[in-house]
């Protein structure tokens, strides 16, 4: 299940109906958001021919602007550390260059001292005037670790209540967390916008839609952001249109679209083998993309994981989303593998 995030109920908080990842891995996640493209179907921009092709990104466009850009995670920086570099992050720091020790998860440092590493590197970047863009990959709900001194709360009877343990105390170290980045940011002259979600999520024996729901909460400094929970699917290619809407400017090739704005009725996609699956807030279609065929239709229900299997001849809506997706998936996927994710708008006049 995905993360309960514990927040000071005094921020003015926005966040949508739901959320969802088109991503399994860090390094598909990193890519959905910060280029606001979805990722190769039934594969990896990591490690790939299409890494090596020419993309501008969130952390391209902010540092091609003067900004400082970091990608912080508490494991070694590894490959996600390098495709972080890929997409625009001048810095990316890894566990080796934590100028501390402290407990460990198989991983690498926990949410603690994640969080105590990024809040130094806030207060060196803070004190260059420029602004910045820091992103901190977590690390505590990798693994099942927790320290001596920690109880697993829930047991660990079975994987499940071991996991809620866990997931129990990367909740209490955000809490812990978001009081002293408030008080960090409140120091500086300019707002901040801090946006709180997953990249992904983990393996499940339960079906529906939990391997791709993700929580989604969004606040600024200067509380500059609507108090709302639009009632609207979202999805990780939101979250760049987002910020730079929030920064007063447009870019056409991200294929999401600002949260913020009112005329957006919301869109999710994510594709799981060759199949891709095209959402609103309460209905979807999943297309294969080996064929094009329509594959099935389904309603989602309020707990916006559980699916109903429906016949789309049966559906008012089943053409006009079958329709949709299948122009979005052929077009972005096209554009893609030809290394002309820039010229999304150009070619696409529908979405």
């Amino acid at each position: 299940m995905p993360p309960h995030f514990l927040i000071n109920l005094e921020h003015v908080l926005f966040s949508t109906y739901s959320t969802y990842a088109d991503a399994y891995r860090t390094v598909q996640g990193t890519f959905s958001t910060f280029c606001s493209y979805p990722n190769p179907i039934n594969g990896f921009m990591a490690n790939s021919q299409l890494q090596n092709a020419s993309y501008s990104c969130l952390p391209h466009i902010l540092a091609e602007r003067g900004w400082q850009t970091a990608f912080i995670q508490g494991s070694g920086r590894g490959s996600v550390g390098s495709f972080a570099q890929t997409l625009g992050f001048k810095q990316s720091y890894g566990k080796y260059d934590y100028p501390f020790k402290a407990v460990h998860n198989e991983w690498g440092f926990m949410d603690d001292d994640i969080y105590r590493f990024s809040l130094n590197q806030i207060d060196k970047f803070s004190q260059t005037g420029k602004p910045f863009l820091i992103t901190i990959n977590t690390g505590t709900t990798h693994g099942s670790f927790l320290p001596d001194n920690v109880d697993y709360v829930f047991g660990r009877e079975n994987i499940i209540n071991e996991r809620r343990s866990v997931m129990k105390y990367a909740d209490d170290a955000l809490k812990r967390f978001i009081p002293k980045l408030d008080a960090k940011l409140a120091q500086l002259d300019k707002p901040t916008i801090v946006i709180l979600l997953s990249d992904h999520t983990a393996k499940t024996i339960t079906g529906g839609l939990v391997k791709n729901s993700i929580p989604l909460l969004i606040y600024a400094s200067d509380q500059s952001i609507p108090n709302e929970n639009r009632s609207i699917t979202s999805s990780q290619r939101d979250i760049a249109p987002t910020i730079i809407d929030w920064l007063g400017g447009y870019v056409p090739w991200f294929t999401g679209n600002s949260l913020f704005d009112d005329s957006y009725s919301g869109r999710s996609s994510f594709s799981y083998g060759t199949n891709f699956f095209w959402l609103t807030r309460d209905h979807g279609v999943a297309i294969d993309s080996a064929t094009g065929e329509l594959r099935s239709c389904f309603d989602i229900d309020n707990d916006v994981v559980t699916k109903k299997t429906l016949e789309c001849s049966e559906q008012a809506w089943s053409e006009s989303l079958f329709a949709e997706g299948s122009y979005f998936n052929a077009i972005s996927q096209q554009l893609l593998f030809e290394g002309k994710t820039q010229h999304y708008r150009k070619v696409n006049t529908k979405l």
